[in-house]
């Protein structure tokens, strides 16, 4: 009240806003605070301590993207550190993760970079898929500390994701001589088989002192390994006990972000004017899986990466970071359409080379469909799917970002397979060709159904297409050690073995 009595009598003083505004924050109120802060910024004429305080307001609001604006006007006035990381962790938060690393880089000078920036450049360069330029960063923390065990296990993941599973192994156990205390090290030898490790990460996982990701490591690949080894009660246990070490940021309806931006899509495509958008004259095609993680999706990229001409970008999703920042506004996404293209695919040459047509796993891509058909004229979509309880299993078993809340729970992993396969519906419907691929009959007879596949995608059939490669580096995602036994149908069934399981934790006829 004293306040806003301060602001009616001097209204043009930025003080009494400012402390109003730190007033409304404190008290949760913030889409008021972020008014009040506005006011104050123009009021003090852009004062960098003032806009400071204004960005972060507009990120409790749920709106980074605004506060990215706002963090660069004060780059504009004070490029320190401090607010480069600031605006780093902003566009992080709109999902502009190529912007985000860039802004990251530039908060040190390379000679003087601190040890976490350099891990956390190289770990934002493995969620771009860029993992020539997370190997760089990754190199130099370990020549300049080749007991950093972090750098380590990352070494043997880029390793893994390139194809090479033994290196990645050999370089596992030999990390594990000198560390076999570390929990992160003993999660990874046991998602590797190895059994020396399963005491550590067991005391680990149930540690309640360790932080909940060492924890969810832990747990998720000692069920991993009991399920491997024929141990359902045990597998199950370790899954439920991973799943409940998630930080708590699941609401009461996780897939409604997913709806939104399906909604504002397919309105967006319906409305953008065709001929503006007109790029069935590139050179360069778009090959786009869009079928729910755990269902094909990563043996199906590298089997169409062999072929000539073709090159994986394992699940790049640039496009995620500019796309849903346009769909209220149609007539302007379909004017930056080519410079969006261009841009896109000047980045995938940049990553993996030149090709006549490039194949990107992104999850969410699933969302904009249509869109994605406009940026890259000409470009054909692939949606995987299978058996409803081994997706269910799958994803129950597997540890996610938090882009997906929703593989918390069974009875939230049946909506998301639900609301994804209604979403490939309605892009039909809509206009845009998803040809299904049906994996449990493909390992059944890849032979058949591969060729049919190809075929109907305008491509050569080959035969080798179907061949195990050990060194097939194309498919550089979290499924890079089972896409390596090739294609085989011992994966399936596995939800039926739990389907007593499943029903007891919720999952409806």
């Amino acid at each position: 009240m004293h306040l806003r009595a301060a602001i009616k009598a001097e209204p043009k003083e930025p003080r009494w806003h400012i402390h109003l505004a730190q007033a409304l924050t404190k008290h949760q109120r913030f889409d008021e605070a972020e008014g009040s802060f506005a006011a104050a910024a123009e009021l003090s004429n852009g004062h960098s301590a003032v806009l400071m305080q204004w960005a972060k307001s507009l990120r409790l609001t749920g709106r980074p993207a605004d506060a990215s604006q706002v963090y660069a006007r004060v780059l504009q006035q004070n490029p320190s550190p401090k607010v480069w990381l600031a605006a780093s962790e902003a566009l992080t938060e709109a999902r502009d993760t190529i912007n985000a690393a860039f802004a990251y880089e530039k908060a040190f000078p390379e000679e003087a970079r601190p040890e976490f920036a350099t891990a956390k450049l190289a770990d934002m360069h493995i969620t771009l898929g860029n993992y020539d330029k997370a190997k760089q960063f990754n190199t130099k923390l370990r020549t300049e500390n080749p007991d950093n065990v972090e750098a380590g296990l990352r070494e043997a993941n880029l390793a893994r994701w390139d194809g090479d599973i033994d290196g990645a192994k050999a370089l596992l156990l030999s990390l594990w001589e000198d560390h076999s205390d570390h929990a992160g090290l003993a999660a990874a030898l046991v998602e590797e088989g190895e059994g020396i490790a399963v005491a550590l990460a067991t005391e680990a996982a149930r540690d309640e002192a360790l932080p909940l990701e060492t924890r969810r490591r832990c747990a998720f690949t000692l069920c991993h390994f009991m399920d491997k080894s024929g141990e359902m009660d045990a597998a199950w246990d370790w899954a439920v006990l991973a799943n409940s070490l998630y930080p708590d940021m699941q609401t009461p309806d996780n897939l409604a972000p997913l709806r939104d931006m399906l909604d504002k899509a397919v309105m967006a495509y319906d409305l953008m004017p065709d001929a503006e958008v007109d790029t069935s004259s590139r050179a360069t095609k778009m090959l786009y899986i869009v079928g729910p993680p755990r269902s094909g999706g990563s043996l199906l990229q590298t089997i169409l990466s062999r072929h000539a001409g073709a090159r994986s970008v394992g699940e790049r999703g640039a496009l995620m970071s500019f796309l849903p920042q346009l769909l209220d506004n149609p007539e302007k996404l379909a004017a930056q359409i080519e410079q969006l293209a261009m841009a896109d695919i000047a980045g995938m040459t940049r990553s993996v080379g030149m090709a006549d047509f490039f194949i990107d796993k992104t999850p969410h891509y699933f969302l904009l469909a249509g869109l994605l058909e406009k940026v890259h004229g000409g470009a054909q979509f692939i949606a995987p799917h299978r058996e409803f309880k081994d997706m269910a299993v799958s994803l129950f078993f597997h540890e996610f970002g938090i882009e997906f809340p929703f593989t918390r729970s069974i009875t939230d992993i049946q909506d998301y397979l639900n609301f994804h396969e209604a979403a490939i519906v309605r892009w039909r419907e809509a206009g845009v060709d998803i040809w299904p691929h049906n994996h449990d009959r493909f390992v059944v007879d890849p032979m058949t159904r591969g060729q049919k596949l190809i075929e109907s995608l305008g491509l050569t059939w080959d035969e080798e297409l179907l061949e195990d490669q050990d060194s097939d580096g194309a498919v550089r995602t979290f499924s890079a050690r089972q896409v390596r036994g090739g294609v085989t149908p011992k994966f399936k069934g596995r939800g039926e073995r739990y389907a007593d399981y499943l029903i007891a934790a919720g999952l409806r006829d």
